[in-house]
């Protein structure tokens, strides 16, 4: 589930951090796990330029208690978004309703099981992969490149994508070699910036909104493999589509049929 993420877990008492780093490492697959035993190194670990996809916070601590922590962390846009999961002693109303204002993405109530942990993760994770299926409306000037076995190439525009998937329309695939479930190596430009991952072509189609629909296609792809630096090109693309979509300069489609 985690294991192309990073974690950071931020807890003073060596016991519960080291607990919390081996159901990550063990039970989630977690590729990168960092440890931090105060708010403060966590901050100056972030502030390095450290990648975290993950938060995992206790709330009682010296220095800086875990709700300003979280508040810094909802500050700075680069790290406004991480899913910041709160572990605290705390199970009083204005303490859950106080982490709720301040940006908490869930909590944990200790003392916590293994199960209870991993089910808390689950479910947190289920709902963030949800929000990441919704589709954009691409700009105009996103172009595309589907490259198959062989080096078959075809160029085209940009549709739709999300995290999962993208449609294009393309000229006519010639010959009957390429069909649903070839893989193919998706170029994306957008605003300068090139993406490539690779996709499996999951459906075909005539695309009909041309004068000679005949001529091109409309095809569905689903991303199966990427790397880290496409991986976050993929994602500054999906934000700024978000953000048009904020501002309705761009339409959401709802989530992605393939996910």
């Amino acid at each position: 589930m985690l294991r192309n993420a990073t974690a950071l877990v931020v807890e003073d008492s060596n016991a519960v951090r080291h607990y919390i780093a081996s159901i990550l490492r063990n039970q989630l697959n977690c590729k990168t796990i960092h440890q931090a035993m105060s708010a403060r190194d966590a901050m100056r670990l972030i502030e390095s330029g450290v990648k975290v996809d993950w938060i995992f916070s206790d709330w009682e601590m010296p220095g800086m208690n875990g709700d300003e922590f979280l508040l810094k962390i909802r500050e700075h846009p680069n790290t406004s978004k991480i899913p910041f999961v709160m572990i605290t002693a705390r199970n009083d109303k204005d303490s859950l309703i106080a982490a709720a204002q301040a940006g908490v993405t869930d909590y944990l109530v200790k003392p916590f099981t293994a199960t209870v942990f991993i089910n808390k993760v689950r479910r947190i994770f289920t709902t963030l992969e949800r929000r990441s299926m919704e589709r954009f409306l691409a700009h105009s000037e996103s172009r595309v490149e589907a490259t198959f076995a062989g080096g078959k190439k075809f160029s085209g525009a940009l549709v739709n994508i999300s995290f999962a998937g993208c449609l294009i329309i393309t000229q006519l695939f010639k010959g009957n070699d390429i069909c649903v479930h070839d893989t193919a190596d998706i170029s994306i430009t957008h605003m300068d910036q090139t993406t490539v991952v690779k996709a499996e072509l999951l459906r075909i189609e005539d695309y009909r909104d041309t004068p000679t629909p005949r001529l091109m296609l409309q095809s569905a792809f689903q991303f199966i493999e990427m790397d880290e630096a496409n991986r976050e090109k993929l994602k500054n693309m999906i934000t700024y589509f978000r953000s048009l979509a904020d501002r309705g300069k761009v339409e959401v489609i709802g989530e992605d049929e393939q996910a």
